[in-house]
């Protein structure tokens, strides 16, 4: 693939790197699965600013996730570890044993090795704490988008 660069822009890796980054970043889609209506609104909002070109929605119930998945595709599932209707670990596993290219990152509000490790085993590709920095849940979730993490599964 050929990278054009804007002709009033000199050349540099690090502008060539973006570009190819905004085109990988403008063929996602994710879904964010969060029992707490207030987080999910924020993330929602925040994922939107960050990530314009991204399709996104939520949802706080595991059954409707999981509806919504089946129609929505997504590359990208955040889930949050304890849902009004369930664990979320158990819906990790239902996600990825129907839709294992899918990235799902778990949303925790505890840093355990438990938790960790009960993560790993549900599926979950990644975990972050719930209270990290907005620029911990960009830089993951920017690494995954932009650098062909989604796409390497494929």
């Amino acid at each position: 693939m050929k990278i054009q660069l804007r002709p009033y822009l000199p050349y540099h890796p690090l502008l060539v790197k973006w570009e190819k980054k905004r085109l990988i970043l403008s063929m996602g889609r994710a879904v964010i699965i969060e029992g707490n209506p207030s987080f999910r609104q924020v993330l929602e909002i925040v994922f939107r600013s960050r990530f314009p070109s991204v399709e996104v929605v939520g949802t706080a119930n595991g059954e409707k996730a999981m509806e919504l998945i089946g129609t929505f595709q997504p590359d990208l599932i955040l889930v949050d570890v304890k849902l009004p209707d369930g664990s979320g670990l158990e819906l990790t596993q239902k996600i990825k044993t129907h839709h294992p290219n899918a990235t799902v990152i778990i949303l925790s509000s505890h840093d355990s090795p438990e938790y960790r490790e009960a993560a790993r085993l549900s599926g979950g590709d990644y975990i972050i704490l719930k209270e990290s920095p907005l620029e911990e849940y960009f830089g993951l979730i920017e690494s995954i988008l932009c650098d062909g993490d989604l796409h390497q599964k494929e």
